[in-house]
């Protein structure tokens, strides 16, 4: 029984350095038939691949022109505008407008506090103007 154990023994190991034997040659081929692939695909895949590589160079040339007119697509597709130069005709043109405003508002807040202290005698008027002033302003 016991030479039947060691016979055992012996089988099993040349059936496991066969099959390491086998899955490195397996390995091996894998290896080769990919670079064959990749080194010589068929027509199908070289015409894919040539309109994927046309594809990834338009949608290189839109983004880069989106992005001269203040727009840009993120990498996972998501339309967006800019926050920062060059940023949208129309956004820079608010942008433009609100920093006006703000302007008029400091010059008027200026105005006010200078009437207000150089002429006290008419103080109830310089509210009534004021907020003329500021529906004119803010609208």
């Amino acid at each position: 029984m016991e030479e039947k154990r060691k016979l055992e023994r012996l089988l099993i190991a040349d059936i496991d350095s066969a099959s390491c034997r086998q899955d490195a040659v397996i390995r091996d081929e894998r290896e080769a038939l990919i670079g064959r692939l990749v080194r010589n695909p068929s027509a199908e895949v070289a015409k894919l691949l040539e309109r994927h590589k046309l594809a990834t160079k338009q949608q290189a040339e839109a983004a880069e022109k989106l992005g001269q007119i203040g727009y840009s697509v993120g990498y996972n597709g998501i339309f967006g505008v800019r926050s920062y130069s060059p940023l949208p005709k129309q956004l820079d043109e608010f942008d433009k407008r609100a920093v006006e405003k703000r302007l008029s508002l400091s010059a008027l807040r200026r105005s006010y506090i200078i009437k207000l202290f150089a002429d006290h005698a008419d103080t109830q008027g310089l509210f009534a103007s004021l907020a003329k002033d500021l529906e004119r302003l803010i609208r």
